[in-house]
């Protein structure tokens, strides 16, 4: 019925536009909150929107292979699978930004949301000890910054007026 109204091309069409809209919901957390590409840049964008097709079939094939059951995976089910991993994915993130002293982004260049995906339990576990030894060094660094600025001697702060002078020095009785 439809292709007697629509071309065959038009069909493909509105379905790929429909399954490009929904890789980039996926995708979101990290196209929109770390790239800042909202639909309408990402669906403008004909190569993006091709490499997020590729990484889609890329993940299906994973998540297919993962479950070795000899069902097919729909579409549907792997993107329900994608948007859980994007949402652990922004704890990590969000974790990183927290209490790493790069604020996070040297997790963000290391582990896009694609790598994170088709992380392992073991590889997802080395990268939460990596977060908190981050968070450790963090403390430290914050901490060493804490002790040398209390070492600072108070004569170096600054005097605004001659009250703040009677405090700064101590007055000598004769």
């Amino acid at each position: 019925m439809l292709s007697s109204i629509f071309s065959k091309s038009t069909i493909i069409n509105a379905r790929s536009i429909s399954k490009d809209s929904k890789i980039y919901e996926a995708f979101k957390p990290y196209l929109f909150g770390i790239l800042g590409l909202d639909l309408e840049e990402f669906m403008r964008n004909k190569e993006l929107r091709l490499a997020y097709r590729q990484k889609f079939a890329i993940i299906k094939s994973k998540f297919q292979s993962d479950e070795n059951n000899g069902k097919s995976l729909t579409d549907e089910d792997c993107f329900r699978r994608i948007f859980r991993y994007s949402q652990e994915w922004q704890e990590f993130v969000s974790t990183a930004r927290e209490n790493t002293l790069d604020a996070g982004e040297s997790f963000i260049e290391s582990v896009p949301l694609d790598s994170f995906i088709l992380m392992n339990y073991n590889q997802k576990e080395t990268l939460e000890q990596w977060l908190i030894t981050a968070a450790i060094e963090k403390i430290r660094a914050h901490t060493q910054d804490k002790v040398n600025t209390s070492r600072t001697p108070k004569i170096n702060m600054p005097i605004d007026n001659n009250n703040d002078l009677e405090l700064a020095v101590p007055s000598r009785k004769m």
